[in-house]
């Protein structure tokens, strides 16, 4: 057989005896534990704990300071920025907490934050409803009312629980 046949199979014969040792050499980092899947899933939950404690950072600072802000503003206009901004934040990262929340031990966590929201809510319109009626406070009061229903329609109440149904009635009598 001439050299130059005698070369490719050669060659062959080594890729797979390198292939073969490449795999055993794997076959036995997975019987340590140290298997890529392993590896991987490791590094992803790590991954999902830091977005979570993120995100978990956020509410505690941002979403706070967002709704203080919303407490405090005597203007209405500024109060209802501070009412928005609070709820782009809450969205963002309640999603990303509820997403990577495997067993759902952050829940009850979010769930008490909304109905702090709910009552701090309460407080604003109650002072909204006290000032004279321009169509700033008006607004106000309709970003407020719809905030509020929302978080009792996330809470799972239908539209016909009476909860839903005052803030319906509040929101048609605004004048």
């Amino acid at each position: 057989m001439p050299q130059h046949a005698q070369q490719p199979e050669e060659n062959t014969q080594n890729l797979e005896e390198t292939l073969h040792k490449l795999t055993e050499n794997t076959e036995a980092q997975n019987k340590k534990g140290l298997s890529n899947s392993f590896v991987r899933n490791i590094q992803t939950q790590e991954h999902a704990l830091a977005l979570c404690e993120k995100a978990m950072e956020a509410l505690a600072h941002d979403y706070v300071a967002q709704l203080e802000a919303y407490i405090t503003a005597h203007n209405p206009l500024a109060a209802l920025k501070a009412l928005e901004a609070a709820e782009q934040t809450w969205n963002k990262e309640a999603r990303t907490i509820q997403e990577l929340d495997g067993d759902g031990g952050e829940k009850t966590f979010l769930q008490e934050m909304r109905k702090q929201t709910y009552a701090v809510c309460e407080r604003k319109l109650t002072e909204a409803q006290k000032q004279t009626s321009t169509a700033e406070n008006l607004a106000l009061q309709l970003g407020t009312l719809s905030v509020m229903d929302q978080i009792l329609e996330k809470q799972g109440l239908p539209t016909s629980h009476p909860d839903r149904q005052d803030l319906a009635t509040l929101a048609q009598n605004l004048k």
